[in-house]
């Protein structure tokens, strides 16, 4: 991937003090790679959809202020946890980003074509100041008007062959401290995006936590109790 020269480790650089030029610059620079990728078209899906979906999968969907997401039982009693601020360079968030789309590799070929698509949902936003909510709003908006979606929208399903917006999405909720989930569609796990800047991996089973934890060693992964 490129260098993304307009990519800063949180939100909170955003705050208020930064000049005009440099806001217009980023805008451009976030504009510019959202219509990176026009080649397929993301679905928007409904919240009812996802409750559905996440029956399927043996995954409680909770909803009091925020939705959230959990195994049902039996499921490991441990997550892993990535912090992504305050020491995260721009080139740590778009390895990490990657690596959290590139998760399911295939290197023996036995995935299936759930374990390539992903399901995105905004979680929380509104959070910062308005300055940055504005970007942020503009960011996502751009990425999905750009490939058929309503800027508003809540929740997508990633299709395959789609990374790069995949990417963009992750950066753009790590970059603006929104809340939101990554799923891949077969269920095998959970990534939530947390704007307190660390990134909960739940697993479906014991395996599934061990291999989390490997690949996310070199981001200082650690294994905690739920």
């Amino acid at each position: 991937m490129a260098s993304c020269w307009w990519l800063v480790p949180t939100a909170r650089l955003f705050a208020s003090g930064v000049p005009a030029s440099t806001l217009d610059q980023i805008r451009k620079g976030l504009a510019i790679a959202a219509f990176a990728s026009l080649e397929n078209r993301m679905n928007s899906i409904a919240i009812d959809w996802v409750k559905d979906w996440a029956a399927q999968h043996q995954i409680r969907v909770t909803v009091e202020r925020l939705l959230s997401l959990a195994y049902e039982d039996p499921a490991p009693n441990n997550r892993v946890t990535v912090l992504t601020e305050p020491e995260r360079t721009p080139d740590d968030l778009v390895l990490l980003a990657n690596r959290l789309v590139w998760v399911e590799s295939d290197e023996a070929g036995v995935l299936s074509d759930e374990d390539r698509q992903y399901v995105f949902l905004v979680r929380e936003s509104g959070i910062w100041t308005d300055m940055t909510e504005a970007l942020a709003s503009d960011a996502f908006g751009s990425i999905f008007r750009a490939h058929g979606l309503p800027p508003d929208a809540e929740a997508c399903l990633i299709p395959e062959g789609e990374s790069r917006i995949a990417v963009l999405l992750v950066l753009n909720t790590i970059l603006f401290g929104w809340d939101a989930y990554l799923i891949p569609l077969s269920g095998r796990f959970l990534c939530h995006m947390s704007h307190d800047g660390y990134i909960d991996l739940r697993a479906s089973d014991e395996a599934v936590l061990r291999d989390l934890l490997q690949r996310f060693e070199a981001w200082g992964a650690e294994e905690r109790p739920i």
